[in-house]
């Protein structure tokens, strides 16, 4: 499908990145697919970052609006001991979903009919005692308007998180580990599948009247990863940040 060509704003990479950092992004939960949501704020928005990168007024791009039809079915069971656990099927469509493309003017066109389907597993269990366990694997597939599969749309995720009290219920614990599987970018090649694994501690009682703290670690293990680069880019992923520390002092007054 050919993007339109009603737009008299022509892009540069700056000018699509303004627009990305100044217009609203929405990121699908469960297809990890980024795209423009186009309400009315956000065809002014472009209209805005055109007009200020140009120097001269400009027309918006010809987009519809993205309307999408969610179907879901979920079935969960609750059992004595805190024992939870939920399946759900989902099938999406969006119609007129907006992508990013070099080749359309205005850096925007509407793809028609994108679809997706999939299946998702959840269970978790909570003990008296305050720690938690929790655990999800979902199963997917979009595809857009040709049959092609979306770029940045894994086909498996999984995650699993446990958490509780430690030394005496004085600082909470938390670990949790993230997997995705390989994923098509818009160059036609493919993102190796990756898991990062995360850290956090925190206090739970006040060290001072007001005061607590808070530690959390990225990528505890320092993987090395990457997340699919965008049609502005020149190459085809972008590595992804390794090990990362941040700690937090919180005074509430």
């Amino acid at each position: 499908m050919q993007p339109p060509r009603s737009a008299r704003c022509r892009t540069t990479t700056e000018e699509v990145e303004r627009v990305l950092a100044t217009c609203e992004i929405s990121t699908s939960s469960r297809t990890g697919h980024s795209v423009l949501v186009a309400d009315d704020d956000t065809i002014a928005c472009w209209s805005s970052c055109c007009s200020s990168a140009t120097g001269t007024p400009c027309e918006t791009p010809a987009l519809e609006p993205e309307r999408i039809t969610t179907n879901e079915v979920v079935a969960e069971l609750y059992e004595p001991g805190g024992v939870r656990v939920a399946v759900t099927g989902f099938v999406y469509r969006i119609d007129d979903l907006i992508e990013q493309s070099a080749e359309a003017e205005g850096g925007f066109f509407n793809q028609r009919g994108v679809r997706a389907a999939g299946a998702e597993i959840e269970a978790e269990r909570a003990w008296r005692s305050g720690w938690r366990v929790a655990g999800s694997f979902t199963l997917q597939r979009a595809l857009g308007d040709s049959g092609q599969l979306l770029t940045n749309s894994p086909g498996t995720t999984m995650g699993m998180r446990v958490a509780g009290p430690l030394v005496r219920n004085r600082v909470s614990a938390g670990v949790e580990s993230l997997y995705t599987a390989r994923r098509r970018t818009v160059h036609e090649t493919t993102i190796p599948e990756y898991a990062v694994l995360h850290v956090t501690l925190r206090s739970m009682r006040s060290i001072a009247p007001g005061l607590s703290w808070s530690v959390h670690i990225d990528n505890i293990l320092d993987a090395r990863y990457f997340d699919p680069g965008t049609v502005d880019h020149p190459v085809d992923r972008l590595r992804q940040d390794g090990r990362t520390l941040e700690a937090k002092l919180s005074w509430r007054f």
